[in-house]
C-alpha cells in the first residue's frame, strides 16, 4: 500500500485533484491530517516513509501513520469514482442500474422498466456485452414466466458474443507471447505463428461485424504481416484498424491509449510502405493527441508511440536518401526525446535511428554521441539483438573518424561479445568474419574498396532470405557500404586487430 498510494497521489491529473480538495474539504474532521500527509506524499519524487514519518512527528500529529494512509487511500478512491461517474460509458450504465435497485425498492415498478430500457439501449449500442447480460438478467427476474421466452433467445444470442471476444482475446495474449520471443528466425518459428491463424475465426474469408472483435481481428493479422514482412496487408489491417476506431469516436474517446498504438502501428505500415508523406501525416497526428486531456498512462503511452513514430520515420528517410528531410526530423526528435519521459526500449530505439541516420548522412560525430548514450543506457541482456548492433554501429562510427588508437580495441572488444552471443543471425555472422579478418588486412584504399564490394555482394546475398532482412531495419549496412564504394577516401588500416 505504501507505493501504491504514492503512484496513485502522482497519477493524479488536474481535475482529479480539484475533485479530491472538495470531497477532502467536504469529509474534512477538523483535523486534515489526511491532507497534510497527502501534501507531503505529493512532494517526493521517490516514496520515503521514514521521512513522512520525521515530517509528521515534527508537526505533532499523534494519529498512526498506517490509519491516516488508509483514509487517505479510501478518499481519494471515493473521490474519483465521483469524478469518473457518468464520464464512461460503463459509468453511465451503472448509474442506471442504482437507479434501477432505488425504483425497485419504492416501488416505482413502470419508472424502474423505463430506467432499465434505457440502461439496455446505451450497453446495446456500445457493445457492452457483459453488462447487458447482467441487465438482462435483472430483467429476467422482474419478468412473468410468459415473459421470459425473448429474454432468454437474446441472453443466449449475447452470451455466444462474449465468448467469441474472449476467443479473440485469448489469440491475441498468445500472439503477443509469440512477439515477446522477437523477429521470426526461422520456418518452425513461423509454424508457431501460422498455426494460430489457422483458427477459424481468424478465416480472412468472414472478417467480424462486431466492434471489439474486429479491432482484436485486425490487430493479430497487422502483427501477422509485420513478422512476415507483406507490407501492403500489414498496411491494409492498420488502415483498417484505424477507420473502424475513428468510426465510432464515442467509443474511441473511451479508449485512447489503443487508438494511439494503433495510429502508431499505421504510421509504421506507411513508412514501410515508403508513403513518407501520409507517415508524416500520422506522426502530426499523434502530436496533436498531446492535447486531448490524457491520463498519466495515457500520456506516457503517446510518449513512447511518438518515440517509435519518430524512430521508424527516421529509418525511412534514412532509406530513401532523403537526408535533409531526415536530419529536420532528427532536430525535432532530439528535443522531443530530451523533454519526454520515454520508456528505454522506445528510447534505444529512437538513439540507433538518429545515429544511423547521421551515420548516412556523414554527421560523424552527431552519429557518435547518439550511439554512446545507446550503449550507456541499455543493459546488454535487455534487447540483446539491439545492443549487438550499437556495438557494431559504434565500430563504423570510429572507423569513419579514423579513430586509428581507439579502433583494434573496438574490434577486438566487438569480436569477444558476438561471438559469445547465442541465435545470431547469418548477416551477424558475416559482419563478424568482414572485421575480424577482413577489414585489418587492407594495406590501400583499392584494396578495402574491393573488400566492401566482396563483403556488400555477400550481404546482399544473405539477405534475401525474409527473415534476414529484418537484421536491416537496426542499420542498413548495405547502403553504408555502397557510399564506401561509391565515394569517401579512406585511411590505410593495416595492424588494427
Amino acid at each position: 500500500m505504501k507505493i501504491d498510494l504514492f503512484k496513485l497521489i502522482k497519477s493524479l491529473s488536474k481535475g482529479e485533484r480539484k475533485t479530491f480538495n472538495l470531497f477532502a474539504n467536504y469529509y474534512s474532521d477538523g483535523k486534515k491530517n489526511y491532507l497534510r500527509l497527502f501534501e507531503i506524499i505529493d512532494s517526493q519524487k521517490e516514496y520515503d516513509e521514514d521521512f513522512i514519518k520525521q515530517k509528521l512527528k515534527d508537526e505533532k500529529i499523534l494519529t498512526s501513520l498506517p490509519k491516516i494512509k488508509k483514509y487517505l487511500l479510501e478518499l481519494i478512491l471515493k473521490s474519483l469514482r465521483f469524478y469518473y461517474s457518468g464520464k464512461t460509458i460503463e459509468g453511465k450504465i451503472r448509474e442506471h442500474q442504482a437507479n434501477v435497485e432505488i425504483c425497485n425498492t419504492k416501488g416505482l415498478m413502470r419508472m424502474r422498466d423505463k430506467v432499465l430500457e434505457r440502461a439496455e439501449r446505451i450497453a446495446r449500442v456500445n457493445e457492452k456485452h457483459e453488462i447487458l447480460l447482467e441487465l438482462l438478467n435483472k430483467k429476467f427476474s422482474y419478468k412473468s414466466d410468459q415473459q421470459r421466452t425473448d429474454i432468454l433467445i437474446e441472453q443466449e444470442q449475447i452470451t455466444a458474443k462474449i465468448i467469441a471476444v474472449r476467443k479473440y482475446k485469448h489469440l491475441s495474449e498468445k500472439i503477443d507471447e509469440l512477439k515477446k520471443r522477437g523477429l521470426i528466425r526461422d520456418a518452425s518459428m513461423k509454424e508457431e505463428w501460422d498455426k494460430i491463424f489457422r483458427d477459424p475465426i481468424l478465416s480472412q474469408a468472414h472478417e467480424p461485424s462486431g466492434y471489439e472483435e474486429s479491432l482484436y481481428y485486425h490487430n493479430m493479422w497487422g502483427m501477422y504481416y509485420e513478422q512476415t514482412n507483406d507490407i501492403a496487408k500489414e498496411l491494409y489491417h492498420s488502415e483498417s484498424l484505424v477507420k473502424r476506431m475513428e468510426s465510432r469516436p464515442d467509443l474511441l474517446i473511451q479508449d485512447k491509449q489503443k487508438y494511439i498504438i494503433i495510429v502508431t502501428n499505421l504510421g509504421s505500415a506507411r513508412a514501410k510502405n515508403k508513403e513518407l508523406l501520409k507517415a508524416n501525416e500520422t506522426l502530426e497526428k499523434l502530436i496533436q493527441i498531446q492535447e486531448w486531456g490524457l491520463s498519466a498512462i495515457e500520456t506516457h503511452t503517446l510518449s513512447n508511440c511518438i518515440a517509435m513514430t519518430f524512430s521508424t520515420l527516421l529509418g525511412s528517410f534514412s532509406r530513401a536518401k532523403s537526408f535533409d528531410a531526415g536530419l529536420q526530423l532528427a532536430k525535432k526528435a532530439e528535443i522531443f526525446v530530451k523533454m519526454k519521459n520515454i520508456n528505454m526500449l522506445f528510447r534505444s530505439i529512437l538513439y540507433i535511428n538518429l545515429a544511423s541516420i547521421y551515420i548516412h548522412s556523414g554527421h560523424y560525430n552527431s552519429a557518435r554521441i547518439w550511439n554512446t548514450n545507446l550503449l550507456n543506457e541499455l543493459n546488454q541482456n535487455f534487447r540483446e539483438g539491439l545492443y549487438a548492433h550499437a556495438k557494431i554501429i559504434s565500430l563504423i562510427i570510429h572507423f569513419e573518424l579514423e579513430s586509428d588508437q581507439l579502433l583494434p580495441y573496438l574490434i577486438r572488444s566487438t569480436y569477444r561479445y558476438l561471438y559469445k552471443r547465442k541465435m545470431l543471425y547469418k548477416t551477424e555472422e558475416a559482419i563478424l568474419r568482414f572485421i575480424r579478418n577482413k577489414l585489418p588486412k587492407a594495406n590501400s584504399r583499392k584494396e578495402l574498396i574491393e573488400f566492401f564490394k566482396d563483403f556488400k555482394t555477400e550481404l546482399e546475398e544473405i539477405t534475401k532470405d525474409e527473415y534476414e532482412a529484418k537484421v536491416l531495419e537496426y542499420f542498413d549496412y548495405i547502403r553504408w557500404l555502397e557510399r564506401k564504394i561509391g565515394n569517401r577516401p579512406v585511411a590505410g588500416i593495416a595492424g588494427l586487430v
